[in-house]
């Protein structure tokens, strides 16, 4: 890569007066963009990639990058010729293994008119798998390809993530999503939430747990104050907290040695994305 950071957003801004977004992407890393529809997911690839100007803010992005989308795709032609005729002996092997890594070495010959939409989406992957760009941009492709490509696809990128390519994929898949570092969620053409998912697991959705004691009376004024709701039920307490590893430490620390964890619940990715979107 060209520098430490192929990728850094500082106080983007996709609409008059909506929340701004700032991230220090770290290489290697892949972030999931999230939302509903039309709320400017595709817009925040295509200004990462330099083709629509933010209203407010910057984005210092590495030359080399690629953004797949169904634009990629020819009108014409056959599936081999999505690069241009003229390409290297190692661009040539690694459209091979591109093809391969897609599900699409089988219809190699064929025209693009007669492949499946699923294959339409994993071949606008292509190019970028051949380029090996640093900063890698896909928009919802990913969400629209079969299972096993995906899977193959999910592989690929983190080969290239591991030399250091970034990847940034727009998505509404829960498999894709809990493989990425990080989310940025849009609403509105403005961003709603930017973080990982423990970050919400910890600050947003409480953890649940359930404990048996029978000192409940003396466990829940030692703990109420570091939880959300607190419940009593004989000699079971359940409660709801943001600090489950402190209020783990303040019961071993004061020792009450009979407190015994039957339950502890984090939330799922589907009830974090719930409180989200």
């Amino acid at each position: 890569m060209g520098f430490d950071h192929a990728l850094r957003i500082e106080q983007l801004a996709l609409t008059k007066g909506g929340a701004t977004l700032s991230l220090d992407v770290q290489p290697g890393s892949m972030i999931a963009v999230i939302g509903r529809a039309g709320s400017g997911k595709t817009r925040l690839l295509r200004t990462i990639n330099g083709e629509e100007r933010p209203i407010s803010g910057t984005v210092s992005v590495s030359e080399k990058r690629a953004i797949c989308d169904e634009r990629q795709l020819p009108n014409k032609g056959k599936v081999s010729g999505i690069l241009p005729a003229k390409r290297g002996k190692d661009q040539t092997a690694d459209l091979a293994d591109a093809l391969m890594a897609t599900g699409l070495w089988a219809v190699r010959s064929s025209e693009l008119k007669s492949l499946t939409p699923a294959q339409s989406s994993a071949l606008c992957i292509v190019p970028a798998l051949v380029t090996r760009p640093d900063v890698i941009l896909i928009d919802g492709l990913l969400d629209w390809v079969d299972l096993p490509t995906r899977t193959t696809l999910l592989q690929t990128l983190r080969q290239l993530r591991e030399s250091g390519a970034i990847v940034v994929v727009a998505t509404h898949s829960l498999e894709i999503i809990e493989e990425c570092d990080a989310l940025i969620v849009t609403k509105n053409l403005s961003f709603g939430f930017s973080g990982s998912l423990d970050h919400v697991r910890e600050r947003i959705i409480p953890t649940e747990f359930t404990l048996e004691t029978t000192r409940g009376g003396a466990v829940r004024n030692l703990i109420e104050p570091l939880t959300v709701k607190v419940e009593e039920a004989g000699n079971t307490l359940k409660l709801e907290t943001f600090e489950g590893q402190e209020v783990a430490q303040k019961l071993l620390i004061e020792g009450y040695g009979d407190v015994r964890y039957i339950v502890s619940r984090r939330p799922s990715t589907a009830e974090i994305l719930a409180t989200l979107l």
